[in-house]
């Protein structure tokens, strides 16, 4: 429980206000969402078509076992 509050805390922040809250974590939200947008942008054209991104399942498999292995 306690990664899944410090995931919370990270993203919503701690105050509880959501006005608050939109204030102080709006820079954290845009970057990441500009983060996101450049990183994976590019596989949307074949996601939109229904194809699989040769590699992405097994690629996100992989780093998943890397993270839990730390």
């Amino acid at each position: 429980m306690k990664n899944q509050d410090s995931l919370l805390i990270f993203w919503f922040g701690e105050s509880g206000d959501d006005s608050l809250t939109t204030t102080t974590q709006a820079a954290l939200w845009s970057d990441t969402d500009a983060a996101i947008r450049q990183r994976f942008a590019p596989l949307l054209p074949a996601a939109r078509k229904g194809k699989r991104v040769r590699g992405l399942l097994d690629k996100a498999l992989q780093m998943r076992r890397q993270a839990l292995q730390r």
